[in-house]
């Protein structure tokens, strides 16, 4: 009981005022905004929310999956079915109890057609969850499923080996049932929202959200960070300045055009992790001539992605043949697919790519003429690439106009099909292939070239049937190579991250996924050997 009270004084408290901690980690955060679940207020974002909730899975230190609300599961022999058993004595952060409807209420909330949320497809291996996303079936029809309050049962439709990683992503998380039926999403206001997570709102202002440490927690006592500030910066120079005065301890995802600062400030070495993501070019397969893999082909070919190097960082490691990261999990440890051409040299493939555009029946009497789509950024990275690209294509002689808009614009234009080439980054949210794969199946909300092949559908298909491991990366394996050799976009380079860590900074532990949560995380030498 009197942990049920003092939480329920300390959320109340901290709302109010901002409490002064005795170790608090200021966190800073630049980039494009991003639509995240669930949505409560400014500045309400996915760095935070993790921090204050947590699924049936959590995170270690190396962002692996672990035990989160759940204390264990079991996993049927066909891989269909998923039992999980709460740990007892979970509270949010006003004192009741999490019980396994509260995950219920989330997941019915998560594909209720009314909220299309963004990335509720990451969930979609859950039985009937497309379905009830649809409208096509009622919530209930829905495989989650509360057989006593410690106890949840997910079905699923197709075995799905990366299953448990999926309810690590904010999409998992769970909602308090009876605050959610009393309040609707008015549960997600600042004066209203409750927390499962290790951490909870002590206070939020424009440009940064407040944590304190929870008192509900059930490993509160091994988190060893007092409050967490996450401050947001549109402006990146400002960030930095921030970070080199001493006020931000640990800044996230810091873009590379800040690497000429990086060098000159920290007198330090650049360290590039590579990051589950790509950078691609998709190509409008509905709009001729870019219906003619020869012309794809063509394209792609006569890019040196080497030479392109957009971040200063001089290493050919980043540039990128095809669409699995290195480092995604179920992929095993064999080559990544890649075109035949790719080693190349570069006179080689010009020529050949010259040879491909004749036969589609462009030359110089007839030059191929393409419109490149991109957004415009916090600093010119997708132009500089834009520009470069042109140039490599005006050597086959291709003529580009380049067209630089809006995030919001761009997205519109790809979503709808109206661009000839646009720029997309893909980041995995599940470190699984089928999560980057699916980017291309013919039904994909995110295929913006309509790509199609039945070919490349039915092996996702079969993946996804495929109860072995080994067998499954094969068939994905398969499935890759069919789009790199039907050329279904132009991959440029692969995702890297880089942060910004102060010296007293502990456990922030390199990992593909970038995922770094503060009940981890420690300031101070003392605890510099506590990872």
């Amino acid at each position: 009981m009197r942990n049920i009270v003092l939480g329920a004084l300390t959320a109340i408290a901290g709302s109010l005022a901002g409490s002064a901690f005795a170790v608090t980690l200021n966190v800073a955060t630049y980039g494009e905004e991003v639509a995240t679940f669930p949505v409560g207020f400014p500045g309400w974002d996915e760095f935070a929310m993790a921090d204050c909730f947590e699924g049936l899975v959590a995170e270690d230190v190396r962002g692996n999956a672990m035990p989160g609300q759940a204390q264990s599961w079991t996993i049927s022999p066909d891989g269909m079915t998923y039992r999980f058993t709460l740990r007892p004595g979970i509270l949010w952060s006003d004192g009741n109890a999490v019980t396994a409807q509260d995950f219920v209420t989330a997941f019915r909330w998560l594909f209720d057609p009314s909220n299309a949320v963004e990335f509720a497809s990451i969930q979609f291996p859950i039985q009937n969850a497309q379905a009830v996303a649809k409208g096509s079936m009622a919530p209930d029809a829905l495989g989650v499923m509360a057989a006593d309050p410690q106890t949840l049962e997910i079905r699923l439709d197709y075995p799905t080996p990366y299953f448990l990683q999926t309810l690590t992503h904010y999409s998992a998380f769970p909602v308090p049932t009876d605050k959610f039926k009393r309040l609707g999403r008015d549960w997600l206001k600042p004066e209203n929202i409750v927390c499962n997570g290790p951490f909870v709102i002590a206070g939020h202002e424009p440009g940064i959200m407040r944590l304190e440490r929870s008192a509900t927690y059930y490993g509160r006592e091994a988190v060893r960070l007092d409050g967490v500030n996450y401050h947001s910066y549109a402006d990146l120079q400002a960030g930095l300045d921030a970070f080199g005065r001493g006020e931000i301890d640990l800044f996230m995802d810091v873009p590379h055009a800040a690497t000429p600062w990086i060098r000159g400030h920290t007198g330090a070495a650049l360290d590039v992790e590579p990051f589950l993501g790509v950078y691609f070019y998709a190509l409008n397969h509905d709009k001729p001539p870019f219906d003619d893999v020869r012309v794809r082909m063509a394209l792609s070919m006569a890019v040196d992605r080497d030479a392109i190097d957009p971040f200063d960082l001089r290493t050919p490691a980043l540039s990128s043949y095809s669409w699995v990261p290195a480092g995604t999990a179920g992929y095993g440890n064999a080559p990544l697919p890649r075109p035949q051409w790719a080693d190349w040299n570069m006179d080689e493939r010009l020529a050949r790519a010259k040879e491909l555009l004749a036969e589609s029946g462009h030359g110089p009497g007839n030059p191929l003429t393409v419109e490149m789509r991109y957004s415009q950024a916090g600093d010119d990275l997708h132009q500089r690439i834009a520009v470069a690209m042109s140039d490599m294509w005006a050597r086959i002689g291709v003529r580009t106009r380049l067209v630089p808009v809006a995030l919001d614009e761009h997205f519109n234009a790809l979503r709808s099909g109206d661009f000839d080439v646009g720029r997309v980054t893909w980041l995995l949210d599940v470190p699984d292939p089928s999560n980057v794969l699916q980017l291309f199946r013919s039904d994909s909300e995110y295929n913006f070239g309509r790509y199609r092949s039945a070919t490349y559908d039915a092996l996702l298909d079969a993946a996804s049937a495929e109860g072995d491991s080994a067998e499954r990366a094969t068939i994905l394996r398969q499935a890759e190579q069919t789009a790199i050799d039907d050329v279904a976009a132009i991959p440029i380079y692969w995702s890297s991250i880089q942060n910004l860590i102060a010296p007293d900074v502990n456990c922030v532990v390199a990992n593909p996924k970038n995922i770094h949560r503060a009940r981890w995380i420690s300031k101070g030498a003392s605890d510099a050997e506590a990872c």
